[in-house]
């Protein structure tokens, strides 16, 4: 069973110009939407492709290492966050599990389709 997931900003703008560009592009893309579980881990995918575009056009950058957290408790939700050892707000999202979710007219649903986030209307 795949349950719906509300996707929440848990980060800030601050680090390097690759990790604050990288910050930039995830809280435009994901934050505030919803998902199935399903598309937790392609979300994920996603982040690490535009991370390393990034880092393609500035080949000198150090590449910010992005881990993907599955739930140990069904209540825990997803997290993805920059794994940096001497920073304490490393969350960058929170795909938190939806008991009960209502989605009306205007707000967009996310999910993964053979590893490829496509939006739904």
């Amino acid at each position: 069973m795949s349950h719906v997931l509300l996707i929440t900003w848990g980060g800030d703008f601050q680090g390097t110009a690759i990790v604050r560009k990288l910050k930039d592009y995830i809280y435009n893309k994901y934050v505030n939407k919803v998902c199935s579980e399903d598309a937790a881990e392609a979300i994920y995918k996603d982040i690490l492709k535009e991370r390393d575009r990034l880092c393609e056009i500035a080949p000198r950058c150090k590449k910010p290492e992005i881990i993907f957290r599955k739930p140990v408790w069904a209540q825990d939700g997803y997290l993805i966050a920059l794994e940096e050892k001497c920073n304490t707000n490393n969350v960058l999202l929170q795909l938190k599990i939806s008991s009960t979710m209502f989605i009306v007219e205007g707000q967009d649903l996310w999910d993964a389709v053979g590893d490829v986030t496509e939006l739904e209307g």
